[in-house]
């Protein structure tokens, strides 16, 4: 189950069977549209005058009031998880990156640089926070996580490579 209070409505998804939504439909917040309508989803989140639907795959739908664009965001990726504001949403990707998308008078859209693994996410009224983890290991320092490192046991910042072959010239 997973249930969301917007600014004057409510919308529940209930065990991946079905969404519904009810309270003020002044900009069709509470209709629930298709595709949406009888489609499982494993949660939902609602902003002031919007409601947004995630499909158990992490594509999501969005619907109601849209004038900042908070009902847009139809991204190539899925998401793990959303948070609808006022007039903005938030989300983490399947990729870790965080994405925001809606209106922006606050900066509450704009992504900061260099988010490292991003655990949760919240979007408020004119705000956005994310909860970040400890950052993946960079054993030599340079700045370059160990996973993306061509030679992670070696000072390297530049990451040279110069025959190649995918080990850094500070392995070769």
């Amino acid at each position: 189950y997973s249930i969301a209070a917007g600014g004057f409505h409510t919308v529940i998804a209930k065990g991946n069977t079905y969404t519904a939504a009810w309270g003020l439909n002044n900009y069709t917040q509470s209709t629930v549209p298709p595709p949406t309508a009888g489609v499982p989803m494993a949660y939902v989140a609602a902003g002031w005058y919007h409601s947004i639907a995630v499909r158990p795959s992490g594509t999501f739908q969005s619907w109601g009031k849209a004038h900042e664009g908070q009902t847009g965001g139809s991204f190539s990726v899925t998401v793990r998880t959303i948070s609808a504001g006022w007039y903005h949403n938030v989300a983490i990707a399947n990729d870790d990156t965080v994405r925001c998308w809606g209106l922006n008078s606050s900066g509450q859209s704009t992504v900061p640089p260099a988010l490292v693994n991003p655990l949760a996410v919240s979007a408020g009224g004119a705000h956005t926070v994310v909860l970040l983890g400890p950052p993946p290991p960079d054993t030599d320092g340079d700045g370059v996580f160990d996973a993306q490192d061509n030679c992670p046991t070696a000072y390297n910042p530049g990451q040279t490579d110069c025959n190649n072959d995918g080990i850094g010239d500070a392995c070769d």
